[in-house]
């Protein structure tokens, strides 16, 4: 996943290759998400006691979505530092 983005963020430096840069970074991106997907249930499968699947499941996606949740709002409090349309920012988070 790391990869994917990095490559997604090197578009800038190599405008003329925008396309291929970016189609293979989506690629890998992508990649990424089903590797993941495929190792998770064998993974809390081995955290679950008596049929509790669900409840595992759950813990580990709202872990994932607070993560994401906390890193994302992180981002916008360090980036508003320097900008002048911060609650633009956070119009457009609360949208999402």
């Amino acid at each position: 996943m790391e990869a994917g983005a990095a490559l997604e963020l090197s578009t800038v430096l190599v405008p003329q290759a925008f396309l291929a840069l970016a189609c293979t970074a989506n690629l890998a991106k992508n990649l990424a998400a089903v590797a993941a997907s495929a190792t998770r249930a064998p993974i809390y499968r081995t955290f679950a006691r008596q049929n509790n699947m669900a409840d595992i499941t759950a813990k580990g996606g709202f872990g994932a979505a607070l993560g994401r949740l906390r890193s994302g709002n992180g981002a916008l409090a360090w980036g508003r530092q320097g900008s002048s349309r911060w609650s633009l920012d956070w119009l457009v988070v609360g949208m999402l």
